[in-house]
């Protein structure tokens, strides 16, 4: 495809689900199958499906811009306010049995709860969950435009910083976040949990824009 074709973005909406579950897939790969898919990885794909169709959760399609090409999704950002993360977490919780179904709710809670209710964010930033660009797509400026969309969001909402977790591993991803302004926070190992979640540790980053929010 040619490289000068028009790239929109736009809001995320439940049309999309199977796509954005691909995307969003992977920003956490081998985690996201222990985590949400209790080892299965159809069933993963499901739940992040699911999930994205359902409004007010941390994967929801409500937080969610999507980066398309002629019609094809090409990248997903999926950002709120981080006050936003513990209330999002908890409605995915609640989302669990149309998702899953009774049994497998079960399962999944005992397994990942306090996965998904840590504190990540702080209510002066916003925060980015996930950011992903299809291999199809890549080396095209997308993540960064995707960015600038989470930028521009957090400047509109006077919010003081921007913030991510990247998990170990993800290279690609460090480069990129060091090269648009974001710093490491702070990193945590996490040897606990890299049998059963694949994860060894992560980091938390942050960019400041006080500058650019005039504080």
């Amino acid at each position: 495809m040619d490289e000068s074709t028009p790239l929109v973005i736009r809001r995320g909406t439940p049309a999309e689900a199977d796509a954005a579950a691909e995307l969003l897939y992977m920003t956490f790969d081998e985690f996201a199958d222990a985590a949400l898919g209790l080892d299965d990885h159809t069933l993963t794909l499901h739940a992040l499906a699911g999930f994205y169709a359902k409004p007010r959760n941390r994967f929801s399609y409500d937080a969610s811009w999507v980066a398309e090409i002629e019609g094809q999704i090409a990248g997903l950002l999926v950002a709120f306010p981080g006050q936003a993360l513990v209330p999002r977490s908890l409605a995915m919780f609640s989302q669990c049995f149309d998702v899953y179904g009774f049994r497998d709710t079960f399962r999944l809670i005992k397994r990942s709860f306090l996965m998904f209710t840590a504190r990540d964010a702080f209510s002066n930033e916003f925060y980015i969950g996930h950011l992903a660009v299809s291999p199809h797509f890549q080396r095209r400026g997308i993540a960064r435009r995707l960015l600038a969309v989470a930028e521009e969001k957090a400047r509109a909402q006077g919010l003081a910083r921007l913030s991510l977790i990247r998990d170990w591993g993800h290279e690609a991803a460090l480069a990129l976040y060091l090269a648009s302004g974001f710093k490491i926070e702070k990193s945590v190992a996490t040897p606990k949990m890299e049998a059963l979640f694949h994860l060894s540790g992560y980091d938390r980053m942050i960019k400041d824009l006080t500058q650019e929010v005039g504080k």
